[in-house]
C-alpha cells in the first residue's frame, strides 16, 4: 500500500464511511483512525502522495453533484437506489475535478464534515 494513494485513499474512504453512520462508539473510532491516517500520511513527508490520496476524497460538491444526477433520474423516471434511511444514492463512478473518479453516494453530514477535515489533513488547510 506504500505509494499507493488509490488503495490508502479507499481504505480512509471506508473507515470514515463505517465511523459516520449513527451507531455505537467502534464506529466512531473508525472515523477517527481514519483521520489519524491522514495525519500519518502527513507526518511521512511526501506531499505528492498526501495530495493523491485527497484526491481520492469524497468532497460536498461531489455528492451533491450526485445528488443533483438522482434527481434527474427520478424526473426522468428511471430507476434510482434508496437505502434504509430513505436517502437517494447518487451512482457511483463521478469523477473530481481532478478527474479522479470517487465513488459518490447519500452520506450524512458528519461524514462529510469528516471528509471535509481528513481533506484539509492532506493539504495544509488546518
Amino acid at each position: 500500500l506504500l505509494g499507493d494513494a488509490d488503495a490508502v485513499g479507499e481504505i480512509i474512504v471506508r473507515l470514515i464511511d463505517a465511523g459516520s453512520q449513527d451507531g455505537a462508539k467502534d464506529e466512531e473510532d473508525s472515523a477517527l483512525l481514519g483521520l489519524q491516517l491522514c495525519f500519518d500520511i502527513v507526518d511521512s513527508g511526501d506531499q505528492a502522495f498526501a495530495s493523491g490520496v485527497a484526491s481520492r476524497l469524497p468532497k460536498e460538491s461531489d455528492t451533491a453533484s450526485g445528488a443533483a444526477v438522482v434527481e434527474g433520474a427520478a424526473a426522468a423516471g428511471d430507476s434510482v437506489e434508496v437505502d434504509d434511511g430513505g436517502n437517494a444514492a447518487p451512482p457511483s463512478g463521478a469523477a473530481n475535478e481532478q478527474g479522479v473518479e470517487v465513488e459518490t453516494k447519500a452520506r450524512s453530514e458528519t461524514g462529510m464534515r469528516h471528509f471535509g477535515n481528513a481533506h484539509k489533513i492532506l493539504t495544509g488547510g488546518f
